[in-house]
Order: structure tokens, then C-alpha cells, then sequence
């Protein structure tokens, strides 16, 4: 893949991605309005669930299905996390059924009620739009990914502003995340439609043979991907159980304004990256001078909105969501010293998959877990949560350093690999 070709799938798939994340950016300041601080608090509990167990509900099978260079083998690596998806969403339900009210009772957050029974169908939809996303991702069909990205960005707004002015309260940001998730999916298979249903999608020995072959990546990236979601959750639960639930709401903002379009970008970002080291191993190419230039171009964009809310972030919040997202504000000018390494770790770390090295991916996810979980057990409620939160900016530095370590070493030594 050249070098304007890379550029040129960035900015396709980037395209839908930043408008599909725009729209949500641009009506926060209605939403913030028609729903409270308290009810996206709950909201951010209820996501947190969804997200921890999303990161691991395929397997890691789909990011397997980019690398293989024959598409037959890449076709029953589909039918694999297709099949791990529907059994891992079938024992979220399990645990859903027999263990809710404990995790209810234990976050302070009673309010979701039955509303938790819907992570497990989340999670499987959520499970199979990545799986698709992957697959047009393998085929290099970007701008389809792009159309299902601004589609659910499209869904989710409209359908959470008209439920809001409707005062369905916080189950009206749940209902429209789901249908985003569902349109996407529904999208996303229906534009793949002839390719996919000429897949045999009966469970031969060769399909148990490939499984096998690409164990590591469930064993060591997948099931550890599970600490890699509840890293991130872990902040909105501590805050639950132990401050008031408008803090949460707080916290649910600045991370919805200041992570959530880096994310999909990163997202975007992540998975042409994902393709091209593939490619350059392929090539039997050098990783490192690609690495260095987009590591630059991720740092220098995410150095402008750190800089904004770093020195303007209470003025800001204030300013376009009104007096009472002060706090949030506050939040954000605390939280993003740590948005430059995040962004830039996050986005490369596609490449420990494309170079096979799903068990340092696996590390890292379990030290993040460690580390987070650990400062916010000793910190939380002992402390405010401002002072909480300069903690967890701290702690984040140092791990997602940590990360991109471990992604510069698997990108130096992608010239071994045997494809």
C-alpha cells in the first residue's frame, strides 16, 4: 500500500467516522438539557457493562482474519468469531441473570433495573457490527465503513433527542444506542450480503484447524481484552459506588466530549494501520519508518483539543453546555495531559495483532487492569474525586508509555514473521 493510499483510506474511513461523531458532539448541548447529570451518570454504568464485555465477545478472531493472506482461510476465520459471539453472548446472559442484582446493589445503581438485561443483546450486536467492520476492512472497503459509522451516528442522536424531549429519562440514551449499534450491523451485512452468504457456515474439521491455529489470539488477546474494557469502566463504577451519581454524570460527559471522537477516530485510524502492517509484512518490508510517521501525525493531532482544555476546559464545558457542566469542565482541564499517549498508543495498537503478537497485547491489558483498579481501590472515597482523577491521569501516562513500548518492540522484529 503506498503511501497516498494509506492516506486516502484514513481520510475515507475518517471521513464518516468524524461526522458520524460530530453529530453527537454538536447536540450534546441539547442533550445536556433534555437528560441530567444524574441520568448519564447511569447511563455511563450501564455502557460500562456493555463495553467491558464487548472488547472480548469475538474472540479476537475478526482482527485474526486481516492477517492471513488467502481469503478462504480468512472466510472460516469469519465463521470462528461469528461462532464465538453468539456462545460468549449466550454466557453474558447467564451472568446477567444470576448475578445482576449483586453488581446492581454493589454500584449503587438499582435505577438500571431490568434494563441490564439487555447488555447481553448489545453485546452480541455490538460483537457482530466489529466482526463485519473487520471484514470490509480485510476487503478495503472503507467507505462502506464510513457510511455505517455516520449512520449510527445519525440513529443515535435522533433517536436520543426525541426520546428526551419525550422525558423517557436515561433509558432513552440506552434504547438509542442500541438501535445505532443494530443499524450499523444490519448496514454493514447487507452491503457484504454475496459475499457472505456464499460462506459455508457449517463447522468442518478445517474450521476447528484454523481456530486452532489462531488460538493465541482468544487465549492471550481476546479473553484479556475483557481487563482492557473494565480498565476503562473501572473509573465510572468506583465513581458510582462511592460518590453521588451527578459526578458520574460529570465524569460520563468528559468522556463522551474528550475521548469518545478520538476513539472512533483512533478506531479509523486503527484499522487501516491494522491493514498496512499487514501488508508491509507481508512485503517482507520494514515496519519502523511507518510507525515513526504516523506516531508524529497521531501526536500533533491530538496536541490541539489537549492544549484547548488544558488551559480553557472549565470555559468551555460552561460555555457550550451550560452553568451546571461546570464540574464536568473542571474534569476535563484535569484529565487531558494523558490524551496525547493514550490517543497515540491506542490507535498503533492495532499493530500487535497485525504482527502476531496478541500475547503482549494480552500483558498489557492485565498490567492496565492491575495498575487501574489498584489506584482506585486505595483512592476512591478516601480522597475527592478531582483528586482521584490527577491520580488516574498519572497512572495512564505511565501505562499507555508502557503500551507503545511494547508496540514499537512487536513492529521491530515484524520482519521475522512467516505469513
Amino acid at each position: 500500500m503506498k503511501k497516498h493510499s494509506f492516506i486516502s483510506n484514513v481520510a475515507t474511513l475518517a471521513s464518516g467516522t468524524v461526522i458520524a461523531q460530530l453529530l453527537p458532539l454538536l447536540a450534546s448541548p441539547v442533550l445536556t438539557r433534555l437528560y441530567s447529570p444524574e441520568q448519564f451518570g447511569l447511563f455511563a454504568i450501564f455502557m460500562g457493562f456493555v463495553t467491558s464485555l464487548t472488547q472480548a465477545s469475538t474472540g479476537h478472531y475478526e482482527v485474526a482474519m486481516v492477517t492471513p493472506k488467502h481469503s478462504y482461510r480468512a472466510k472460516q476465520l469469519f465463521v470462528v468469531a461469528l461462532y464465538f459471539s453468539l456462545g460468549f453472548a449466550m454466557i453474558t446472559f447467564l451472568g446477567v441473570t444470576f448475578f445482576h442484582q449483586k453488581v446492581l446493589n454493589l454500584l449503587n445503581a438499582s435505577e438500571l433495573a431490568n434494563w441490564i438485561y439487555l447488555v447481553p443483546l448489545m453485546v452480541l450486536t455490538i460483537g457482530l457490527a466489529q466482526l463485519a467492520n473487520y471484514y470490509a476492512n480485510r476487503s478495503k472497503h472503507y467507505s462502506f465503513m464510513a457510511q455505517a459509522a455516520l449512520l449510527q451516528g445519525i440513529t443515535i442522536v435522533s433517536i436520543s433527542i426525541l426520546l428526551g424531549i419525550l422525558e423517557i429519562g436515561f433509558s432513552g440514551l440506552v434504547i438509542a444506542y442500541a438501535c445505532g449499534s443494530f443499524v450499523s450491523f444490519i448496514f454493514l451485512w447487507w452491503r457484504h450480503k454475496t459475499e457472505l452468504t456464499s460462506i459455508n457456515f457449517g463447522i468442518s474439521k478445517y474450521t476447528l484447524k484454523v481456530a486452532h491455529h489462531y488460538k493465541d489470539y482468544p487465549l492471550f488477546s481476546g479473553s484479556m481484552s475483557i481487563f482492557d474494557g473494565l480498565s476503562l469502566a473501572l473509573p465510572t463504577f468506583f465513581l458510582a459506588a462511592g460518590y453521588p451519581e451527578a459526578i458520574v454524570g460529570y465524569y460520563a460527559l468528559v468522556m463522551r466530549i474528550l475521548y469518545s471522537p478520538l476513539t472512533f477516530l483512533s478506531t479509523s485510524v486503527g484499522q487501516v494501520n491494522l491493514k498496512k502492517v499487514v501488508d508491509l509484512v507481508h512485503a517482507k518490508r520494514s515496519v519502523l519508518p511507518y510507525l515513526h510517521k504516523v506516531t508524529l501525525a497521531l501526536i500533533a493531532i491530538s496536541a490541539i483539543p489537549t492544549l484547548l482544555l488544558l488551559f480553557f476546559g472549565p470555559q468551555i464545558f460552561t460555555f457550550i453546555f451550560g452553568k451546571d457542566w461546570l464540574a464536568a469542565g473542571e474534569y476535563a482541564q484535569i484529565l487531558a495531559p494523558a490524551l496525547v499517549v493514550r490517543f497515540t498508543a491506542s490507535t498503533l495498537s492495532s499493530t500487535l495483532g497485525a504482527t502476531q503478537h496478541p500475547r503482549l497485547s494480552g500483558l498489557w491489558k492485565v498490567v492496565a487492569f492491575v495498575g487501574t483498579f489498584s489506584v482506585l481501590w486505595i483512592f476512591s472515597g478516601n480522597v475527592s474525586a478531582q483528586q482521584m482523577l490527577k491520580y488516574l491521569v498519572i497512572t495512564d501516562i505511565i501505562l499507555y508509555l508502557f503500551y507503545y513500548t511494547l508496540i514499537y518492540s512487536s513492529a521491530s522484529r515484524a520482519s521475522k514473521l512467516t505469513t
